[in-house]
């Protein structure tokens, strides 16, 4: 837990020396050092992947619109808040984080996949019929601008 924006920015890069991976961040919009929306900006800009969930006591409406804007902003919630609510926010904010790592990953594997398939084909081709080979060629350069 950091008590400043300064601190927060500093405990994430020690998070990812550590070898870890900042998925979700919590910050109050009026803490010391920087606003709560100023700070997802800057750990956005770092941490592209990274969730942001912005706590308020007032409705700044100036604040959350660029909490969205320049950070993506994935919830707001205002103070006085329900324990539930934001426990709610930071465990759907970490699963479609997970998510999104998986599906990057089997897209990875799609890709390396495809990429095996053509080249076992180009060799089946070229061994046994040099015109299969020249077509799948042909393909594959059609497939790869496509």
């Amino acid at each position: 837990m950091a008590l400043g924006g300064i601190e927060a920015l500093q405990l994430l890069e020690d998070i990812v020396a550590d070898g870890g991976v900042p998925a979700v961040l919590v910050t109050d919009e009026k803490m010391p050092g920087m606003r709560g929306h100023e700070l997802l900006r800057e750990a956005r800009l770092r941490y592209p992947r990274m969730y942001g969930i912005l706590l308020t006591g007032y409705s700044d409406i100036e604040a959350i619109t660029l909490a969205v804007n320049e950070a993506g902003l994935f919830r707001y919630i205002r103070k006085p808040r329900e324990r539930r609510d934001l426990a709610m926010a930071v465990a759907r904010a970490a699963e479609l984080y997970a998510r999104e790592r998986e599906v990057e990953a089997l897209h990875l594997k799609v890709e390396q996949l495809n990429g095996a398939l053509v080249a076992a084909l180009e060799t089946a081709a070229h061994e046994h019929d040099p015109d299969t080979y020249s077509h799948v060629q042909r393909v594959a350069r059609y497939a790869a601008l496509l």
